[in-house]
């Protein structure tokens, strides 16, 4: 019945996924919902004709939907307030300087229902206000109130189905309870288990192992939200927006969804996709965000009180955590059941599972729900919870699931989220995570997007670090903490390493310890490793053994720290290990053993039994979960930072080149590759490096003549020696620079963007200017094909004050075209252009160098993408170019001419209609509305066309046709073609945005002969 739907349940980011989705029966599968934020007044689009109003009155053209939720209590007149909301709309098709454009008929949703007084109801004062602002809209704007989204739910059941949890008032976990008679005790607690066992386990950040045990901040005191980019659909923004857009939806599969190219791309969208992969790097958040969001949809299951029975301590934690959300509007309305798994923890569990016996998702699943509430569930219940009500599922880390299990634990994932969830009709929203390292397109299969977390701004790296620097201090303290911080910000050095959470956070813990902010990675996880051991030291502990353990043997200290790191991150390459924790009193106990024999004369069994001891209280960054029973690190860069100490203390030469050539070339060990090349530059052990070194450059090249081209290619030793330059760490002598020159080398001939963006971000000056050297002296010396890499990242960073600036330059235009559209197309560029935005100025030097390479003969021989993004860069800088072509020598003239081509890029319109007016079979004339073409340029080139460069030419007749329409210049466009010439032609035209399709079976004397026989009507 429809009365049983309450619109009220919902949200606005619901309300608008329920519309679109009537909407698509109501008009048709073409409709196209938008993105969150700047949409052009436009929720949900549509292009052409539909049924609507009724199948007789069909309106056509092109529509508007856009959803206006009145949330409950927020205004007293819900009528006054979808006026208002009108009007605003209104106004902003009237602004100037937005870039809307006025539809054809446009449908307002909204679940207030406007009131139908005559002339003085929101009904009519609505349609009043659109046809005094824009009375070609006044019989084509209709408004669907509350009442006709409960008739269009009533006229489409499936749909109510589809969102039956958002639009069914009461307790929805009752409903569950009732479905599931027959196993209403195990339902109730496995809920619970999910709901309130889970809030407690997840309520603290990973973040505060690092520094803040004794003060516990919960994750919502810490948590600020990051930002995030899509390639794929071209948007940048924070995620949490995002991902509370996508939660809103229900995301069962609809067999009546259309099956179109079109439909997947738009589904797959971040704002409605029901999978997301979540990909970053070291600290990133990738963890944080996923937990974060799982604790406010446990913390609004309580509030709501969808479970009953709930203690004090749960009930308080759940309102602070709303109190933290609903300010920044992430606060559900139907919140989703949360299930997190580690896969790093299902990896273990599969690889011990007999191969015969079922060890899907499923099947872990109800052993780890029965290991939490000590009994056992059964499989076939847990599929029918699954089935009911609204899920978020999380795989996180696949990056740390070992390489031997790591493609069956993927394909478990992809099986579960792709077939059981269909199989049991689940509305399960799924979010995977991955560092880069270590992933290798396991999820490409799975239905939605890549998300990609960026670096933080100074900005939101200060806002991580400020809830850390409060915390537990006086306004004083925390504001001399916070001064002291943003005063060391403004330092590239500290900048770059405040770029992410895990190092904003940490940061402000070494601040708060008195320390000074350190500017480099390793000196930064050396100092916090410091203040906390300090901390713990000054703890006024009664065990005075204790007490001097952490004072006075350091080294020790230090020693247990860096042979568990080496072990965990050792024992997680491998499917029987991927758990990365030790068993506290027989195998941690060992290793404790073992580094006090070496290390203590006398009392070993004491010493061995205080640091045993002291692992219940926390053995400085050791930490042990749950019952005390294990040990292990719960932030995976502490490890990979201890793990790279044990490899280089107290080794021979010989000994550290063994361990170096085992793991120098593993992804999995990259981290703490870096950590250990880091701490040899900066405790300056020379012979060690130049060792280390080496084994780089073998890595690069290898002994087998047959895979050195492979070898150079991955330069999996480059890359270690790139990011070294780009943070900082070789900034501080020329001659350890010198010392990575040749390891550098397969960078400079490498095209891969990612692996050549270290080089690209290089801020250091010293590092900086080295760099540019380095990278000349390649172009000059290597072999042409070993410089692409070289060129691509001076295209992207050479200043205009560089004294090499016009010898690049000139390499540049002396290249091949091939060459030259190599570089291009593979550089930054590339990607702003395809955007139609740029991220940072183009250089001068860059302009002039394109500027010259399109008006040469040779611009005819680029590539069409190259072509292309050469007229988008001077496009996006079109006075710069033409006062460049005027520098040039280029006469006044033939400068208006360029300033044709770069103008009418910005023409772009997406309700341009291309529209073929005539074809006569050997050519085809096709008409498309351009601003360019309206406007008078006054050119004449009568007297200086056969001295003018051949593109300016081309774009001189072509705007002239569009003006006279005279038959002879269209001869001789058509003339312009030849054998040679044909797709230099046709790259002009489609820069141009017009189209005069010719059929090159036929000569151009043929072509010419048959546009002189078309009649005068005919040609007009």
């Amino acid at each position: 019945m429809p009365d049983s739907y309450d619109l009220t349940q919902l949200d606005p980011n619901t309300f608008e996924h329920l519309v679109n989705h009537l909407a698509l029966r109501a008009l048709g599968l073409g409709l196209t919902g938008f993105s969150p934020g700047s949409d052009g007044g436009r929720d949900g689009y549509f292009e052409g004709e539909a049924p609507y109003p009724s199948e007789i009155d069909r309106w056509s053209g092109c529509w508007y939907l856009q959803s206006k939720f009145h949330k409950p209590n927020l205004s007293r007149d819900s009528q006054k307030w979808l006026l208002s909301q009108i009007q605003g709309e209104l106004k902003e098709f009237k602004n100037p300087e937005s870039a809307r454009k006025l539809p054809d008929n446009w449908i307002v949703a909204t679940n207030v229902d406007p009131s139908g007084v005559p002339e003085t109801g929101a009904f009519d004062k609505a349609r009043e206000l659109v046809a005094k602002e824009f009375p070609e809209l006044k019989d084509n704007f209709h408004i669907w109130g509350g009442r006709k989204i409960l008739d269009l739910l009533i006229l489409n059941p499936e749909i109510s189905d589809h969102y039956r949890h958002f639009l069914t008032p009461g307790n929805i976990l009752t409903e569950i309870f009732n479905q599931l008679k027959d196993a209403q005790p195990e339902a109730k607690t496995i809920l619970r288990f999910l709901i309130l066992s889970q809030l407690d386990d997840q309520q603290y950040t990973k973040l505060e192992q690092a520094g803040s045990a004794g003060e516990s901040p919960g994750i919502h005191q810490l948590f600020v939200d990051l930002p995030f980019r899509c390639h794929k659909y071209n948007c940048q923004d924070l995620v949490m927006p995002w991902l509370v857009k996508t939660s809103a939806g229900c995301h069962r599969i609809d067999e009546q969804q259309p099956d179109s190219k079109e439909w997947q791309i738009w589904s797959k969208h971040p704002s409605r996709a029901r999978v997301w992969f979540i990909k970053g790097g070291p600290g990133q958040g990738k963890s944080t965000i996923t937990q974060f969001f799982c604790q406010i949809q446990r913390a609004a299951l309580i509030v709501n009180k969808d479970i009953s029975q709930i203690p004090p301590k749960q009930k308080t934690l759940a309102s602070e955590i709303r109190k933290a959300t609903e300010k920044n509007g992430f606060w559900p309305t139907v919140p989703r059941i949360p299930i997190s798994i580690e896969l790093k923890e299902f990896a273990q569990w599969f690889g011990e599972q007999e191969r015969n016996k079922p060890r899907g998702i499923l099947t872990y699943l109800a052993y780890f729900i029965s290991a939490g509430v000590e009994q056992e569930v059964n499989v076939g219940t847990l599929k029918r919870l699954l089935g009911n009500r609204s899920w978020v599922i999380i795989f996180d880390g696949l990056d740390e699931v070992p390489q031997d299990v790591k493609d069956a634990v993927a394909t478990e994932v992809c099986r579960f989220v792709n077939d059981v969830a269909v199989e049991i009709n689940a509305d399960f929203l799924t979010l995977c995570t991955s560092r880069p390292q270590g992933y290798s397109g396991q999820f490409e299969d799975l239905d939605g997007p890549t998300i990609e977390l960026i670096n933080l701004s100074r900005e939101q790296a200060i806002e991580c670090a400020k809830p850390v620097l409060e915390l537990n201090r006086s306004p004083n303290e925390a504001k001399k903490a916070l001064q002291i911080l943003m005063s060391a910000i403004q330092s590239p050095a500290v900048r770059e390493l405040m770029t992410t959470p895990l190092q904003s956070h940490i940061m402000a813990i070494v601040v708060r310890g008195g320390e000074k902010p350190p500017e480099r990675r390793w000196k930064l996880f050396t100092n916090f490793y410091q203040v906390i051991r300090k901390r713990e030291a000054n703890r006024n502990l009664l065990d005075k053994r204790l007490a001097k353990l952490l004072s006075e043997e350091e080294q020790l200290l230090k020693t247990v720290h860096n042979r568990l790191g080496f072990v965990l991150h050792a024992r997680a390459e491998l499917s029987k290990g991927a758990q990365t924790k030790l068993d506290r009193n027989h195998e941690f106990k060992k290793l404790v053993t073992d580094a006090v024999s070496q290390m203590v004369e006398t009392e070993i069994d004491e010493t061995v039994d205080v640091l045993m001891q002291a692992t219940t209280d926390r053995l400085v960054l050791v930490s042990t979960p749950v019952d005390g029973n294990y040990v292990r690190f719960d932030i995976r860069p502490l490890q990979e930072f201890f793990a790279a100490e044990f490899i280089y203390e107290s080794v021979s030469a010989d000994e550290l080149r063994e361990r170096v050539e085992l793991i120098a070339g593993d992804a999995h060990w990259r981290e703490v590759m870096h950590f250990l090349l880091s701490a040899l530059v900066e405790n300056g052990r020379r012979t060690e490096l130049a060792v280390v070194v080496e084994v780089l450059e073998n890595l690069n090249e290898g002994d087998d003549e047959n895979l050195r081209l492979l070898r150079r290619r991955l330069g999996r030793g480059a890359i270690l020696a790139g990011r070294l330059l780009q943070e900082g760490v070789l900034e501080q002598d020329k001659r350890i620079r010198q010392q990575f020159r040749k390891c550098l080398e397969p960078l400079a001939a490498s095209l891969e963007i990612e692996l050549l963006d270290p080089l690209i971000q290089v801020s250091r000056p010293n590092s900086q200017s080295w760099l540019y050297s380095f990278l000349i002296s390649c172009l000059h010396d290597n072999n042409l094909t070993e410089t692409l890499g070289a060129a691509i990242v001076l295209v992207n960073t050479l200043p205009d004050n560089h004294e090499k600036v016009e010898e690049v330059s000139d390499f540049l235009i002396a290249s091949p075209s091939d060459y030259i559209s190599c570089v291009l197309t593979s550089s930054l560029l590339s990607q702003d252009a395809r955007r139609r935005r740029q991220s940072t100025p183009v250089k001068r030097w860059l302009l002039k160098t394109v500027v010259k390479i399109i008006l040469s003969p040779e611009w005819a021989s680029l590539t069409k993408e190259a072509f292309e993004l050469c007229i988008q860069i001077l496009s996006l800088n079109i006075e710069d170019s033409c006062n460049i072509a005027g520098d040039l020598g280029l006469l006044s003239n033939e400068v208006k001419i360029l300033q044709v081509l770069l103008e009418s890029q910005q023409d772009v319109s997406s309700n341009n209609k291309e529209k073929i007016v005539r074809d006569f079979s050997f050519i085809k004339v096709i008409h498309s509305p351009l601003n360019w073409t309206e406007k008078n340029y006054d050119i004449n080139l009568s007297n200086d066309f056969d001295n003018t460069p051949r593109i300016l030419q081309l774009i001189y007749l072509i705007a002239r046709y569009s003006q006279e329409k005279e038959r002879s210049i269209l001869a001789n466009i058509i003339s312009s073609f030849s054998d040679k010439g044909e797709d230099l032609f046709n790259k002009v035209l489609s820069s141009l945005r017009i189209s005069i399709l010719v059929d090159k079976l036929n000569f151009i004397t043929e072509k010419n002969k048959c546009l002189i026989n078309v009649n005068y009507q005919n040609f007009q």
